[in-house]
């Protein structure tokens, strides 16, 4: 039987090398349940039990670390700065509720900019919109983009390749400040940890008002608070920001197994209310999406949200 290492139990640190080489395959056999610790984004305090059996790909960027590992649970998963990000059985429960509440309460979805978003799954859902022209994904990190295409491309599922994607590799702070006023319709925040990351800067009231100069109006903007319990001090601090930029707070309420279970994200704007939306509307603007939504329907959607 396969000996593991002593610090097999122990959470990745930030670029701290992998306990196992790319190709390794684990022995679930033994009765201690061989597992990593990996934390869910964006924040230190939750800790996922994680049970792996193969580490499928690993390296460095000159911003992060990343790996990409197959496990029982959550089928194909990947990392980065040992922070478990989107796995194969459930990143539709991360995606959807990232984007779709915003975009399925927005009239005219015509252009949308992702902020991140490299594994190319919430370009996916936008791309999902019959009127949309063009989707921009401003990712800092081109290693991200080429491993998700090489070994997870279900997440992108092509959205690489559609002619109305734009990917710009480089920091979106510059990508936004380039922008011309009253470009856009939605910006999705699809970052890494906002305390501890190279998208640490990208939370505060000084961006946020940038991407709001960026919006047409009725234009809206979402991103992840994170868990209810372990993230309440920091998810107070950014609906705070949100407030003090917009108009209109909604906390969008999800699921997620990855992340530990209950999830919190944000939209907001100045005019456009999610709340507002009838069931009615929704059924009928979902089912003229180019393909289905597997989490959300006509009901779910405004049972998902309340107001901040």
């Amino acid at each position: 039987m396969r000996a593991y290492p002593s610090d097999f139990g122990k959470r990745f640190h930030r670029r701290s090398a992998l306990p196992f080489g790319t190709g390794t395959t684990l022995d679930l056999s033994d009765m201690n349940e061989p597992f990593i610790w990996l934390e869910p984004p964006p924040g230190e305090a939750v800790r996922q039990r994680l049970r792996v059996v193969r580490c499928v790909a690993q390296g460095h960027s000159a911003w992060q670390s990343w790996a990409v590992w197959d496990s029982p649970d959550h089928g194909r998963l990947y990392c980065l700065d040992g922070h478990a990000m989107a796995a194969t059985a459930d990143e539709h429960l991360c995606h959807e509720p990232l984007v779709h509440p915003p975009g399925l309460a927005h009239p005219a979805l015509c252009d949308a900019l992702v902020l991140g978003g490299g594994d190319g799954a919430s370009a996916r859902e936008l791309l999902k919109y019959p009127q949309l022209l063009s989707v921009t994904v401003a990712e800092l990190d081109a290693e991200v983009v080429e491993m998700t295409r090489r070994w997870l491309p279900g997440m992108p599922a092509g959205a690489f390749d559609d002619p109305r994607l734009q990917l710009r590799i480089g920091d979106a702070r510059e990508q936004v400040a380039t922008m011309a006023a009253s470009s856009v319709d939605l910006i999705v925040f699809d970052l890494t940890d906002p305390e501890d990351s190279p998208a640490s800067g990208l939370y505060g009231n000084d961006f946020l008002l940038a991407c709001k100069h960026v919006l047409r109006p009725g234009g809206l903007v979402s991103l992840h608070l994170g868990h209810p319990d372990s993230h309440a001090a920091r998810i107070a601090t950014l609906l705070a920001r949100l407030r003090s930029c917009f108009s209109i707070v909604r906390i969008i309420h999800a699921d997620i197994p990855l992340y530990g279970g209950r999830w919190l994200m944000a939209c907001a704007s100045d005019t456009t209310n999610p709340l507002a939306c009838t069931p009615a509307q929704i059924r009928q603007r979902i089912a003229a999406l180019r393909a289905p939504l597997r989490s959300i329907d006509g009901d779910s959607y405004l049972q998902r949200m309340t107001s901040a």
